[in-house]
Parts: structure tokens; sequence; C-alpha cells
């Protein structure tokens, strides 16, 4: 169309996009809980009980409670919300999930392989959701010549990238950070007390295990926002919010959650659809807010540290 932008186009041509529309009310869902102080005990657990409860699923969405259990499995991997065995390697781990991935990945044809390392790339070497929409057009367009399950798999994920990158770049804003960075060290701040380095503390206190996640260029993504910097403008080293990295988990969680969808639902062409847009919104949802909790409580770590001199204090 005429005039018509490339996030507008993008939109337009995805048969899927009310799964991207879906990953964004339910990050609108929890982190108000988080802003209004209901996220206080272990992280993982309440995000996982979030997702399962799925308010925010739209109806061609629906799933069984046991089915939305069983799609999480896939998403977190074997551990859950607990420990594995080999390490302190929990669900936002990305290379638990990466592995789940590729084993289920075996599953799609080339084709659709193919174009899921495409959006990869594009998710995690542009800056600006209008960049993003430029690389994901094509993959929507020869998602039409895949099988119907594996352009399912296929538009969704594309779609939770978009609505994703176009969803942080407006809400990671300062005073979103600071409000949700106040509540974290109202909720965890006497805890995180007892602990000398952040991702101790985030482990132990919040419940989340996780490595940086290594991005394929090797280098730091750029941040969603520029503002983010003068907020930490003092102490630039609490600045661990990455926005590229939050998409990357987004969009990894609808493809692990996509496919795992699948597998939960028995038949072939539009039968398997409810599974597969479920199974990417909430594999997305539980990616997307645990990452994002994780960058929080690394800042307030950090910023409650360097405001008392040492370890971190709330009063």
């Amino acid at each position: 169309m005429s005039g018509e932008t490339a996030r507008e186009k993008f939109h337009r041509i995805n048969p899927r996009d009310e799964v991207g529309k879906a990953h964004n009310v339910a990050m609108d869902r929890y982190f108000r809980r988080v802003r209004e102080g209901k996220v206080h005990g272990n992280v993982c657990e309440d995000i996982a009980a979030f997702a399962v409860e799925g308010s925010f699923m739209p109806a061609q969405g629906t799933l069984s409670r046991a089915q939305k259990q069983t799609v999480l499995a896939r998403v977190q991997g074997p551990g859950g919300c607990n420990k594995l065995a080999a390490g302190d390697q929990l669900p936002f781990h990305f290379a638990a999930m990466s592995n789940a991935l590729d084993a289920q990945i075996s599953e799609m044809s080339p084709e659709a392989n193919l174009l899921v390392d495409q959006m990869e790339y594009a998710v995690t070497t542009t800056s600006t959701s209008a960049d993003l929409a430029s690389a994901l057009v094509p993959v929507v367009v020869a998602a039409g010549s895949l099988s119907t399950t594996d352009a399912d798999i296929i538009n969704a994920a594309a779609s939770v990238a978009q609505s994703s990158r176009e969803y942080w770049e407006a809400t990671i804003t300062p005073e979103f950070i600071s409000q949700q960075t106040q509540s974290i060290a109202t909720s965890y701040g006497a805890c995180f007390a007892n602990y000398s380095d952040a991702a101790t503390a985030v482990n132990s206190c919040m419940g989340i295990y996780h490595s940086r996640l290594v991005l394929p260029t090797g280098a730091t993504a750029p941040y969603l926002n520029p503002q983010i910097h003068i907020l930490f403008a003092q102490t630039a080293s609490c600045n661990f919010i990455n926005g590229t990295e939050i998409v990357h988990f987004d969009w990894g969680g609808a493809v692990a959650g996509g496919l795992g969808g699948f597998f939960i639902t028995a038949g072939g062409g539009s039968a398997v659809a409810p599974g597969i847009i479920a199974g990417a919104i909430l594999g997305a949802a539980v990616m997307s807010s645990g990452e994002m909790m994780w960058q929080m409580g690394l800042s307030t770590f950090c910023n409650l540290t360097k405001a008392s001199g040492g370890r971190p204090k709330t009063t």
C-alpha cells in the first residue's frame, strides 16, 4: 500500500499478528503486578503461575491448564523452577531453552529452519522496530509457501519479535525502570543485603538463575531507549537493561512454545493452530518477563549497593 511503513505492512500481512499483541498484554499485566508489589517471592514460580493462569490469551489460543503446563515444561526445560543437577542453571538460562528448541526444531522443514535463522539474525542485529519490521516482512512472505504448521510457528514467532520490540521501545523509559526497580528493592532489598554480588543475590532472593545471553555478533547489543543512560548517568555500571536481549528471549520463547503447542495438539492443519498460538504466547511471556526481571534485579542490587557504599541496604 502506498505510504505504508514497514511496521504497518508487517502487521497487515502477518496472519498470526494476534500472538504478538497478546504477548504485549501479558507484559502490561505482569509488570503492573510488579509495580503494585504483588511479586515478592520466587519469581520463576510466580511467572509460571501467571503464564498458566493465562488471562492474556486470545480466545483462539485456549488450552487446558494441563496443556499449558506441558508447554511451559518445554520452554523452561526439565528443571522447571528447581535447580538442575548439573549446576545453577534454571529455566531463564537461555542455554536450557536453546537445547530444547534445537531438539524440537528438527521436526520443522529445512525451509522453515532457514527462516528461523533469518529471524534470529534480524532480532539480534537490528536496533529499531522499523528496521526489524523491514527484515521480518520477507520472512512472513516466505512463510506463505510453507506447510500450515510451519507457517503458523514462523508467523507467531515473527509476530512476537516485532510486537515485543515495539513494546519495549515504548515501555523501557526512566519512569518505568524507576518504578519497577523500586518495587523490587522493597520486595527483595532485605534479602539482597545478605549477598556481596548481584548474580548470587538475584539467584538466591528472586529465584532466577541465569547467565547473560551471548549474541551471535559477540558484541553488546544496543539498548532500546537511550534515555536509560540518563537514569543511570552517575552509576552507569548499574544499567543492566538491554532491550535486544529481552526481545531475543521473547522470540526464542515463542519458537519453543509454538513447537510445544504443536506437539500437544492432535490432528493437522487448522486443528493444531490453537496449540501453536497459545504455546508461542506462553513461551514468549515466560521468557520476556523472566529476562526483564533478571535485568532489573541486577540493576536494583547494583544501585542499592552504590547508595549504601557496600552491601545493599533499603534503609
